[in-house]
């Protein structure tokens, strides 16, 4: 499997350099979509000719209508992305002066259309705009964490135990979602190995996906906790860093080098 997603993604011009300067396939997390499309596929396939199992819901068709534009938007800005600009003020101020918009800000509007196709589906009528928040909010934070192996997959799933311990829904986190899981099984170890990376097609799909169990199985005083240690992660990466952080404390750094084969 190396080998080939090596060849495609070498086909497609979507080899970077990672934090050692070798030249690995980038955006290899839109995979991610492709399974959780093949899984709804196949359960409609399977529901609708042999009547087994349950019919896709709408809400699961605008989960995955609103994470396929996050994924898409994400390898479109893996692919033609501008690396030397950092940070939303940094696109805002190159869209300023060129009067263009990068594929970073792009990005943005995307994620902040497919959060309100969520809201509309799952928000009470009074705070549809905290959904949006949150959503984004928590796409852009995988993506900020992601500048080592498997940080994006690790807490991906740090967060699903967390919520199946909060909520117990086993379905809502597990079974709604089995293709993307599928999936992130395959990648998972290439990315703690530092075969591939994820990208910004994977980091903000696992935290947009992140985003929906928050606001759709958690109590509203989670979710609100949650939104506050959000934007304090956000003002904290912008004014400082958080790898600086990590690197900075030995038992931080101990939990984030978890499982990463060397």
């Amino acid at each position: 499997m190396e080998r080939l997603i090596n060849q495609l993604f070498s086909n497609w011009g979507l080899l970077a350099e990672n934090f050692r300067g070798e030249r690995i396939p980038l955006g290899v997390g839109v995979f991610l979509l492709l399974g959780q499309g093949l899984y709804l596929m196949l359960r409609s396939t399977i529901w609708i000719g042999l009547g087994w199992g349950e019919p896709v819901q709408i809400s699961s068709i605008i989960f995955f209508i609103s994470m396929s534009a996050v994924g898409i938007i994400g390898f479109v800005d893996d692919r033609w992305g501008r690396y030397d600009i950092k940070g939303l003020r940094g696109h805002l101020q190159y869209a300023r002066e060129h009067r263009k918009l990068t594929t970073g800000l792009w990005k943005v509007i995307i994620i902040m259309l497919a959060a309100m196709l969520v809201s509309v589906n799952i928000a009470h009528p009074n705070h549809w705009w905290f959904v949006i928040v949150i959503l984004m909010l928590s796409s852009n934070l995988f993506n900020l964490l992601d500048v080592r192996p498997g940080r994006a997959g690790k807490l991906f799933l740090l967060m699903g135990l967390l919520s199946f311990f909060l909520t117990g829904d086993w379905y809502g986190l597990f079974g709604e979602w089995l293709g993307l899981w599928g999936v992130w099984l395959l990648l998972i170890i290439g990315d703690l190995q530092g075969k591939w990376m994820l990208g910004d097609a994977g980091s903000n799909l696992l935290g947009f996906v992140t985003g929906i169990w928050i606001i759709s199985l958690y109590p509203f005083w989670i979710q609100l906790m949650l939104g506050f240690v959000f934007l304090w992660l956000h003002w904290f990466a912008e004014k400082y860093s958080i790898q600086r952080w990590v690197e900075a404390h030995h038992w931080i750094r101990r939990v984030d080098e978890w499982g990463r084969i060397r």
